[in-house]
C-alpha cells in the first residue's frame, strides 16, 4: 500500500498484517473470553435446608478464574450482566440436553435454542469493536504490527491517516480491481473487514470508517454489501460456529454426577444421577423455565374419533362401551384416558383441525411400512421413550423430508385404508386447554389399540399409547406384577400432594430408584423362592388369553366415578413406571443370565456394557442384520479402548432397531473415569464385511456406574452434520473379575425358556422392595422437583 507521510514501512506491515482465516488465533481468544464471560455469569446456588450453599458457578466450573480481558466487554459490546447471566442459563441447559439422559426429556430444547440463537446474533452484531480490541492485544501479526504506533496518540493518528490515504488511492484500489477481476483476491470479504478493524485499533471512529467505505466505492472497490458502511460492524465471520452448550464442556461431569443421601433412619442411601443438572432446573432455580413436567402421548379435545358405524364423536365425549372403528373390524373402548396436560406443547398437520402431543404415534402405511418402520410421531425419541417395545416394529419422524406415508380413513368402507402423505407440521398453541384424552380398546388377540381420529374431514389411523404386550409377554408379566403391587402404595403416600404437583414427585423419585432397583432385584432374586399364590407364573410366554385377561383388569383400575372417569394419578404413575422401568427389565429377562453382583469402581475390576438398542429414526444407508455388529469405543483424552459386539438378529429389525447379543468387557477404564468429564462411550454400527463403522453414532458421557454400580443411560445417535437420527440405550454394570467369569458360563448355559421363571422372581423381589425405595426417594429428592407445588411442599416421613 502507498504512504504518502509517517513511518511508511511501518504502515505498510500494519497494512499487510492478516491472520489465518481459518485457525486464527484472534477470533479464538476473542470467543474464549466470551465463554469466559458466560461460564463466571453462571447465576444461583445450592438450595440446602439452612443457609446458601454452593454457587453454581463453583459447582460446575471449579477451575473458573475470570480471564483479565473480560471487563472491557462491556464497553467494547454493551451487554449488561443480566445478559450474560441470561446466556449462561440457556447454554448450560443446553449442554444438559446433550448429555443427560434421565433429565433430557423435560428440557425444552426449541426454547432453548431459540434463545441462544437471538443471543448470538445479538452478539455477531456488536462484534466488531470487540474483535479489534482482541486483535491488538493478542500475540500475532496485527499486534505486532500495531506496536510501533502504540507509543503516543500522534503517532497513532499520523498512522490512521497515511492507512487511510492508502486504502482510497487510485493505485491501491486499480490493484484489487484487477486483482478481483482475475480471480486472484479469494479472500476479499476477509482482507477488507481487517483493514476496517485495524483502523479501529488506530483509534478512528466509526463515521470516519463509514466515510473511507463510502469513498473506497465510489472509486470502484468491490465492497459487499456486509461490509458496506455500517453494516460492516455486524460482519462476525471470524467467529465461525455460535456459542453455546458445547463451549461450557467442562461442565459435563458436574452435569452428569450421582449424589447420594441417606434420610435419618433409612437402611440405605438414596441416589440421583444428574442431581446438579436437575437442581439447577428445580424449580425457583435458574434453569427452571426451560425445564417442564414429561408426559405420554393423546389428543386434544374436540378430536374427532370415527366410531363403528362411520359417524364421529368427539374424543372427550367417548365413553366406556363406545364402538370404535378399526382396521380389523369394531372393538370396544374399555378406557377414556384423560391427563393433564401439564404445559405439554401440542402439534397438527398444516391444514388440518386436530392438535396431539410430539410423542403419540401414527401408523404408517403398509406400502410403506417393513423397513420404513410401522410407527412415526413429530418427536419419535419421545415416543421410544415413552411406549416400552414399539422400537422393535420401527419407528420414524413425522414432517421431516422422506417422511413415511400415513394411513386415513376412507368413508367408502372399513377395507378401504388410503395412504396419505402429511402435511407439514405446525404448532398448536390452544391456550387454555389443561386435559388430554386418549382411547383403550378391548384388547383381543393381536394386542393392538388402534383407531382413526382426526377433524371432520381427515381422519388417519393412531395407536393407543398401550404397548404391544404380546410381542414380550414375559416382560408384561413383571410389569404388570409390579403395577398391581406398587402403584396403590406408592400413590397412597401422595394422598396429601395436589394434583398438580404429582406428576413431577413420581418422575423425581422414578428417576432415582431407577439406577438401584433392578441391581437389588435380580441379585436378591437368584434364592428367591417363588409363592404359588402369584399371578406372575400364570403370565409365561404363549399363554396369551391369561396376559390379555390381566391386561384388561389392570385397565379397569383407571376408572373412576368422578367427572372425568378417569383416574389421573394413576395413568401418571403407569406412563412414567413404564418408561423408566420397562425397557431395564425386558433386557434383564431376555438375558437372565446377566449378573448384578457389583463390584466397587476399583481397579481390578471391568465395565459390563450391554447395549440395549441403536434405534434408528429415519430410513438410512446402514448394513443389513447379517452384515451388522455394534463398535463401542471408550475414549478418553488421547487415549481409546475398543470393543464390538455382535448383533442379536432375532431381536433385531433391520433398518430401525440393533440390538446387541451379550455384553462388551471393558477392563482398564479406570484411568478414564478418573477424566469424566472428558470421557465418553462412542456406539456405532459397523459392516462386518469390511470393518466400517456407519457415519451414525451415538455417545455416552462420563459412561461409569455411581456407587450402586449400575447405569442404564440413553442419548441421541446423530448423523456426521450433527442431525439427530435415532438413540442409542444401554447399561453399565461394574463386575469383578470372578462375577464376570461366571457370568460366561451362566451365559452359555442360559435358554429361553429359563425366562418365565426367572421373571416371576425378578417381579418378586422388585415389589418387595419398590415402595419404601420410593418413598425415601420423595423425601431426599423432592427438592429436585421443577414445580412450584412440588417442591414447597412438607412431605413427612410418616406419610
Amino acid at each position: 500500500m502507498t504512504t504518502l507521510e509517517g513511518n511508511w514501512a511501518d504502515v505498510g506491515k500494519l497494512s499487510e498484517a492478516l491472520p489465518p482465516e481459518g485457525a486464527n488465533p484472534i477470533g479464538s481468544r476473542a470467543r474464549a473470553i466470551y465463554v469466559n464471560r458466560i461460564q463466571g455469569a453462571t447465576p444461583g446456588n445450592y438450595s440446602q435446608l439452612f443457609g446458601t450453599g454452593r454457587s453454581f458457578r463453583s459447582i460446575f466450573f471449579s477451575n473458573y478464574a475470570p480471564d483479565a480481558e473480560a471487563g472491557n466487554l462491556a464497553s467494547l459490546v454493551g451487554f449488561s450482566d443480566d445478559f450474560w447471566r441470561q446466556f449462561s442459563v440457556a447454554a448450560l441447559c443446553q449442554q444438559m440436553y446433550a448429555v443427560t439422559s434421565s433429565l433430557r426429556r423435560q428440557l425444552l430444547i426449541d426454547d432453548i435454542d431459540r434463545d441462544i440463537a437471538a443471543w448470538n446474533a445479538s452478539l455477531r452484531a456488536h462484534g466488531a469493536h470487540w474483535y479489534a480490541y482482541v486483535a491488538a492485544v493478542t500475540d500475532g501479526v496485527i499486534k505486532s504490527a500495531l506496536a510501533p504506533f502504540s507509543r503516543t496518540a500522534v503517532d497513532m493518528a499520523a498512522a490512521r491517516t497515511d492507512y487511510i490515504r492508502g486504502l482510497t488511492s487510485d493505485a491501491w484500489i486499480n490493484m484489487k480491481r484487477t486483482q478481483d477481476a482475475t480471480g486472484n483476491w479469494p479472500d476479499r470479504d476477509w482482507e477488507l473487514f481487517h483493514h476496517w478493524i485495524k483502523l479501529v485499533a488506530l483509534g478512528a471512529r466509526d463515521a470516519e470508517i463509514d466515510s473511507t467505505i463510502s469513498t473506497v466505492v465510489s472509486k470502484g472497490l468491490p465492497v459487499p454489501q456486509q461490509l458496506m458502511a455500517g453494516n460492516w460492524l455486524g460482519w462476525s465471520n471470524w467467529m465461525l460456529q455460535n456459542l453455546g452448550g458445547a463451549d461450557l464442556s467442562d461442565a459435563t461431569g458436574a452435569m452428569l454426577k450421582e449424589v447420594c443421601n441417606t434420610y435419618p433412619g433409612s437402611q440405605w442411601p438414596s441416589c440421583m444421577r444428574e442431581a446438579n443438572s436437575y437442581e439447577f432446573t428445580a424449580n425457583s432455580q435458574p434453569g427452571s423455565r426451560y425445564r417442564h413436567v414429561p408426559g405420554g402421548s393423546c389428543f386434544a379435545p374436540g378430536s374427532m374419533v370415527v366410531l363403528a358405524d362411520g359417524t364421529l364423536k368427539a374424543i372427550e365425549s367417548i365413553r366406556s362401551g363406545d364402538e370404535v372403528r378399526t382396521p380389523r373390524g369394531k372393538r370396544s373402548v374399555v378406557l377414556r384416558a384423560a391427563p393433564m396436560r401439564s404445559d405439554r406443547p401440542l402439534f397438527r398437520f398444516a391444514g388440518v383441525d386436530f392438535a396431539f402431543t410430539s410423542g403419540h404415534p401414527f401408523l404408517i402405511h403398509a406400502s410403506k411400512a417393513g423397513s420404513n418402520g410401522e410407527y412415526a410421531a413429530v418427536n419419535p425419541e419421545h415416543l421410544a421413550a415413552s411406549i416400552p417395545g414399539f422400537n422393535q416394529f420401527g419407528i420414524r419422524r413425522l414432517g421431516a423430508d422422506g417422511a413415511p406415508d400415513l394411513i386415513c380413513h376412507a368413508p367408502e368402507g372399513e377395507a378401504a385404508l388410503r395412504p396419505v402423505q402429511p402435511r407439514d407440521i405446525e404448532p398448536a398453541p390452544l391456550e387454555g386447554v389443561e386435559t388430554l384424552y386418549d382411547l383403550v380398546l378391548e384388547p383381543d388377540g393381536d394386542d393392538r389399540s388402534e383407531y382413526f381420529i382426526g377433524d371432520r374431514t381427515t381422519q388417519l389411523l393412531v395407536s393407543s399409547e398401550l404397548p404391544r404386550f404380546l410381542s414380550a409377554p414375559a416382560t408384561t408379566a413383571v410389569m404388570l406384577h409390579l403395577l398391581k403391587e406398587c402403584a396403590g402404595p406408592a400413590l397412597s403416600i401422595l394422598h396429601r400432594v395436589p394434583d398438580t404437583a404429582v406428576h413431577d414427585l413420581l418422575n423425581i423419585a422414578l428417576d432415582s430408584i431407577a439406577l438401584d432397583l433392578l441391581p437389588v432385584a435380580v441379585a436378591s432374586s437368584q434364592s428367591l423362592h417363588v409363592d404359588s399364590r402369584s399371578d406372575v407364573p400364570l403370565l409365561t410366554p404363549g399363554v396369551s388369553a391369561s396376559l390379555t385377561s390381566a391386561v384388561s383388569a389392570f385397565a379397569a383400575r383407571f376408572s373412576t366415578t368422578s367427572t372425568l372417569g378417569y383416574d389421573q394419578r394413576m395413568g401418571a404413575f403407569l406412563d412414567l413406571f413404564l418408561s423408566k422401568f420397562a425397557h431395564q427389565f425386558h433386557d434383564a429377562v431376555r438375558q437372565g443370565w446377566r449378573r448384578f453382583d457389583l463390584a466397587p469402581e476399583d481397579e481390578s475390576a471391568v465395565l459390563a456394557v450391554s447395549i440395549r438398542g441403536l434405534e434408528f429414526f429415519e430410513a438410512l444407508d446402514v448394513p443389513p442384520l447379517s452384515d451388522a455388529e455394534l463398535s463401542l469405543t471408550l475414549q478418553y483424552g488421547q487415549q481409546a479402548i475398543a470393543h464390538t459386539v455382535p448383533v442379536d438378529v432375532l431381536a433385531s429389525t433391520a433398518g430401525c432397531l440393533y440390538v446387541g447379543d451379550g455384553a462388551a468387557y471393558i477392563s482398564g477404564w479406570r484411568q478414564a473415569a478418573d477424566t469424566a468429564s472428558s470421557a465418553r462411550l462412542r456406539v456405532a454400527l459397523r459392516r462386518r464385511s469390511d470393518r466400517k463403522d456407519a457415519e451414525f453414532v451415538g455417545v455416552a458421557y462420563s459412561p461409569f456406574p455411581g456407587c450402586s454400580g449400575f447405569l442404564s443411560t440413553c442419548h441421541p445417535v446423530l448423523a456426521g452434520d450433527g442431525r439427530m437420527v435415532g438413540r442409542v440405550t444401554l447399561d453399565v454394570r461394574c463386575l469383578a473379575e470372578p462375577v464376570r467369569t461366571s457370568e460366561e458360563a451362566a451365559r452359555a448355559a442360559w435358554t429361553s425358556a429359563d425366562e418365565a421363571a426367572f421373571a416371576a422372581r425378578l417381579a418378586q423381589a422388585a415389589a418387595a422392595r419398590f415402595v419404601e425405595r420410593f418413598k425415601l426417594a420423595l423425601l431426599t429428592y423432592q427438592g429436585k422437583a421443577v414445580t412450584a407445588a412440588a417442591r414447597d411442599l412438607r412431605l413427612m416421613a410418616a406419610d
